[in-house]
């Protein structure tokens, strides 16, 4: 079956927020050497609270939600003051 041009934009956007956007993993990592005393609350809080989305309303494919590596790095040196 051919792809039509909506299905190629979102395999395209899919496809660029998959290789752009940093594992949570690797986040929560960055976050714990920037603070090792973070616990599971404040991790949770920090990543919750950084969280983006892009792409358009027109349906659950078109809309991606994703955590800002730089406000979340920001919120973790915070907790520091």
């Amino acid at each position: 079956m051919p792809m039509n041009h909506d299905d190629d934009m979102t395999e395209n956007f899919q496809e660029k927020l998959i290789h752009r956007t940093p594992s949570v993993g690797a986040i929560v990592n960055k976050l714990l050497k920037v603070n090792p005393e973070l616990g599971m609350q404040d991790l949770a809080f920090i990543i919750r609270s950084s969280m983006e989305t892009q792409g358009g309303m027109g349906s659950e494919f078109s809309q991606a939600s994703f955590i800002d590596e730089e406000k979340a790095l920001k919120l973790a040196r915070l907790t520091l003051q």
